[in-house]
C-alpha cells in the first residue's frame, strides 16, 4: 500500500505490534493455499465410484477376497490446554469383512541421550525407556503401544505396523491389499519394498478425498470418538486441570474399539464403494443354485473314458501288491498287469470261439 502511493520502497518502517493493530483495525490478515481439500459432495461421490472400479480391479488382479483399510487419527490431549501439534495418535485397521485387528497407539516419550540406549529401547521396547515400559508393558492388553520424539506416526511406526499386522500370518504366499490415505510416512521407499516382502499390496485412496473414499473416515472414527468421549466424560471424579493418565486412555480407546461392531466395519465399506467381500461368478452360480450337478466335462466317469479304461476289465485278484512275497519283481516296467485292453479281450473271444467249431 506505501509503495502503491508512491512511497520510496524501504522508506517505511513498522514494528509487529503496529502491523498485528493495523490489520485487526482494518480487517485484514494474510492468507495463503489452503491444504484441505476443497471438492463437493458430488465430487466425492464420483471419486469413489472411480476408486471403487480401481479396488475391484486390484481385487481381481491378485486373487484376493477381502480388502484391509488401515487409517491414524490424533486424540486426547497430552494437557487440559495444549499447544497446537501436541497430539496423540492411534491407529486402527479393519477388513472388509468385519474382522477388526488391535490398534495401535502412539504416545510422545522422550528418546534417551545415548545414541545405543536409544536403539535398544527402541527394539525392545516400542521407544519407551526401562522404567516406563515396564508400565506400559503391562497395558498392552488387545492393543499395541508404542511412542517416538513426536507422538506422531512415520515411516518406521509404518514397517512396524505391517509386520505386527501381517508379517506373522500363516499363509505368507496369500497376497492382502491394504488400503490407506498418501500420508508420506506411508509411502517411503523402505516401506514400500518390505510391504512387497511379506506379499502386501499397499493402494492410495485419493488424496483429498478420504472422506468418501475411506471406510475408516466415512464410519468408523466419529462412533470411536464419541465412545471414547462418554468413557472419558463419565470416569467419577473431581475435576483437575491435570490430561488422563496412559492407564486411563488406554482402557477408553481399547473399550471402544472392541465395542465397534462388525456391521459398522462393513457399513464403512458399503458406503465408501469398496467391495465388502470379493465374489467371484462360479462362487455366486454355486450360491443361486448350490444342488446343481457338475459339469459333465469335470466328470470323473468322463475322465476315465478318455483314457479307454473299461470298467469289467478291472480285476482285484490281478493287482500288484508291494508287500507280498510271491511278487518277484519281474513285470515289464510300464506295463499294466491289471488291466486288459480292449482289443486283448476281442482277440482272446475270437481264440476260444475258433477252438470251439
Amino acid at each position: 500500500m506505501y509503495q502503491s502511493s508512491g512511497g520510496r520502497p524501504g522508506a517505511f518502517k513498522a514494528s509487529w505490534s503496529w502491523r498485528k493493530h493495523f490489520f485487526r483495525r482494518h480487517r485484514l490478515s494474510f492468507r495463503r493455499r489452503t491444504r484441505e481439500g476443497q471438492s463437493t459432495s458430488l465430487d466425492g461421490e464420483l471419486k469413489a465410484s472411480e476408486f471403487s472400479k480401481e479396488v475391484r480391479q486390484k481385487i481381481q488382479e491378485l486373487g484376493v477376497s477381502v480388502v484391509y483399510n488401515a487409517d491414524q487419527t490424533e486424540y486426547v490431549p497430552t494437557t487440559t490446554l495444549s499447544a497446537r501439534g501436541q497430539k496423540t495418535v492411534w491407529v486402527k485397521c479393519g477388513a472388509s469383512d468385519g474382522p477388526k485387528r488391535e490398534p495401535f497407539l502412539v504416545f510422545k516419550t522422550h528418546p534417551s541421550k545415548k545414541i545405543a540406549t536409544a536403539h535398544e529401547n527402541t527394539v525392545l521396547r516400542h521407544g519407551f525407556g526401562r522404567k516406563l515400559w515396564s508400565e506400559v508393558e503391562g497395558l498392552q492388553m488387545g492393543v499395541q503401544i508404542y511412542g517416538n520424539s513426536a507422538g506422531w506416526w512415520n515411516s518406521d511406526l509404518s514397517i512396524e505396523f505391517l509386520y505386527v499386522q501381517f508379517g506373522r500370518r500363516t499363509n505368507m504366499h496369500e497376497p492382502i491389499l491394504l488400503l490407506w490415505d498418501d500420508f508420506s510416512g506411508h509411502w517411503r521407499q523402505d516401506v514400500v519394498i518390505f510391504a512387497r516382502l511379506i506379499n502386501v499390496e499397499l493402494m492410495k485412496v485419493p488424496p483429498g478425498y478420504t472422506y468418501a473414499c475411506q471406510s475408516a473416515d466415512v464410519t468408523w472414527n466419529k462412533l470411536l470418538k464419541d465412545a471414547i468421549r462418554k468413557r472419558a466424560a463419565g470416569v467419577s471424579v473431581p475435576f483437575k486441570m491435570a490430561p488422563p493418565v496412559r492407564r486411563d486412555v488406554v482402557a477408553w480407546i481399547s473399550s471402544a474399539w472392541g465395542l465397534l461392531e462388525k456391521r459398522t466395519i462393513t457399513a464403512g465399506f458399503f458406503k465408501a464403494k469398496l467391495p465388502p467381500r470379493y465374489t467371484s461368478p462360479m462362487s455366486i452360480q454355486r450360491l443361486l443354485a448350490p444342488h446343481a450337478a457338475a459339469p459333465l466335462e469335470h466328470s470323473v466317469v468322463v475322465r476315465l473314458r478318455q483314457h479307454n479304461i473299461p470298467a469289467d476289465g478291472i480285476s482285484a485278484a490281478l493287482d500288484i501288491m508291494i508287500d507280498d512275497p510271491t511278487n518277484d519283481g519281474s513285470s515289464v516296467e510300464g506295463e499294466d498287469q491289471g488291466c486288459i485292453g480292449d482289443d486283448e479281450r476281442d482277440e482272446s473271444d475270437l481264440g476260444e470261439a475258433s477252438r470251439q467249431e
